[in-house]
């Protein structure tokens, strides 16, 4: 889509994958408290 946008001359493309990024990333954000992550931990060669 971005691509398309960029063609009928609506900017360029790499600014709308950064304000389809930026909106993402917003999303998310309101809802990272409710994020659970733990820490990677390899496995180690024994």
């Amino acid at each position: 889509m971005a691509l398309r946008l960029e063609k009928a001359g609506w900017s360029n493309a790499e600014f709308w994958l950064r304000r389809q990024t930026s909106y993402d990333l917003a999303q998310v954000r309101r809802t990272e408290d409710q994020l659970r992550v733990e820490r990677h931990r390899p496995e180690t060669a024994a």
